[in-house]
């Protein structure tokens, strides 16, 4: 793997045939013989839907970079099923208070409450972006700054 690999794998987005493998390559420490897991949107898709986007007064051009990042792997994560069900359509900012730092860590959530709205998507995405490659980059024994 080297850096092109690592952006193509950026690329990805949620329903892609590649995406579930590229986040597996972020959990090194899964039971991947017990619990199904499920590619889950980490600030769901629901909230970063047009009509509910423009019911915030959001300028169009805002909205239009939110849906567009809502499906990047940079908002997608891997959860057991479960866990995914329990976490439903749950603003993200309520339900991301209540999980550890260790928890943040482990599924690279950056530690920047002002990130974890549906408004803020596209810099929430950019952040964890960085954080996934430089995991990626670490497997390759390379870091990135």
């Amino acid at each position: 793997m080297d850096e092109r690999a690592v952006e193509d794998l950026l690329d990805l987005s949620f329903n892609k045939p590649r995406t579930f493998l590229a986040l597996s390559l972020l959990y090194d420490d899964l039971d991947w013989s017990g619990a199904v897991h499920h590619v889950d949107h980490i600030i769901p898709r629901s909230r970063a839907e047009r009509r509910v986007l423009m019911g915030t007064n959001l300028p169009e051009h805002r909205i239009r970079e939110i849906m567009a990042s809502v499906d990047r792997l940079g908002n997608l994560q891997l959860l057991p099923s479960q866990e995914n069900l329990e976490k439903s359509d749950i603003p993200f900012e309520s339900w991301i208070t209540g999980r550890s730092d260790g928890y943040k860590t482990k599924h690279l959530i950056a530690h920047t409450p002002d990130l974890w709205t549906e408004a803020m998507l596209p810099e929430f995405v950019r952040e964890r972006e960085k954080l996934i490659r430089q995991r990626l980059m670490a497997l390759t024994g390379k870091v990135v700054a």
